[in-house]
C-alpha cells in the first residue's frame, strides 16, 4: 500500500468518526423561576424569563432567537387550596404555535444525507456517515418534537400549592414589550388577572 492510498484512509477513517452521528439532541430540564418562591398563602404569582441565545442552546436545543422565535419562559406558582386553569391564551401577547416552532428548527435530514453522499462518491467511508447521520437526525427530531410539547405552556388545571413551568413562543422580529399581562381562572370560572406590575394577588 502506498503513502497516498493509506493518508487517504486514514483522513477518511478520521472524518468518519468526527462527522458521523453530528446530529443529537441533548438538552437540559426547565429550572423553576424562583423570583416569587416567597409569596403569601391563598395567593397565586408568576414570573417570567425572556431566553437568551445560551439558554435556548441550553434547554431547547437549537438556536430558536436565530430562526425568528424568541422563547418566553412562564412560571405559575398556585400558593391556595383553589384549582386554577392556565393557558398561554391567557397572555396579553400572541404566541406562535410550538409544533410550527419545533418543525422549523428540524434538522435537516435530507441536507445531510445529500452531503454526506456526495462525499461519499469520492471517498466511500463518507457513505457510511450518511447512513448513520440519517437515521440519527431523523431521531433527533423526534426527540426534540417531544420534548418541546412537554415543556410547552399549555392549557392545564394547576392543583393546589403546585407550581408549573412553561415556555411560549413569540415573533423575535417584533418588538417585545415586557409589560404584559397574564390572566387565569380558578375552576368556578372567576378570573385573576396577573401582571408584570402586579406578579401576585391574593385568591
Amino acid at each position: 500500500m502506498n503513502l497516498k492510498s493509506l493518508s487517504l484512509r486514514l483522513l477518511s477513517i478520521i472524518l468518519l468518526f468526527g462527522l458521523s452521528g453530528c446530529a443529537r439532541y441533548r438538552v437540559k430540564g426547565l429550572k423553576t423561576l424562583t423570583k416569587n418562591a416567597q409569596v403569601k398563602q391563598q395567593s397565586i404569582s408568576f414570573s417570567y424569563r425572556i431566553f437568551t441565545m445560551a439558554d435556548c442552546r441550553k434547554y431547547l436545543g437549537r438556536n430558536a432567537i436565530l430562526r425568528g422565535y424568541q422563547p418566553v419562559q412562564i412560571t405559575f406558582v398556585n400558593n391556595s387550596d383553589k384549582y386554577f386553569v392556565v393557558s398561554k391564551r391567557g397572555l396579553s401577547f400572541d404566541c406562535e404555535r410550538t409544533k410550527t416552532v419545533a418543525k422549523q428548527l428540524h434538522f435537516n435530514t435530507n441536507a445531510r444525507i445529500v452531503g454526506y453522499s456526495i462525499l461519499g462518491l469520492f471517498l466511500w467511508p463518507f457513505i457510511i456517515p450518511a447512513v448513520v447521520d440519517g437515521i440519527g437526525s431523523s431521531k433527533a427530531n423526534k426527540q426534540m418534537d417531544a420534548d418541546f410539547a412537554t415543556k410547552a405552556l399549555v392549557k392545564q388545571v394547576v392543583e393546589p400549592h403546585t407550581t408549573i413551568n412553561g415556555i411560549v413562543f413569540v415573533d423575535a422580529d417584533a418588538p417585545f414589550d415586557e409589560e404584559f399581562t397574564f390572566a387565569v381562572s380558578d375552576i368556578n370560572h372567576n378570573q385573576y388577572v396577573l401582571s408584570t406590575t402586579k406578579s401576585a394577588v391574593v385568591v
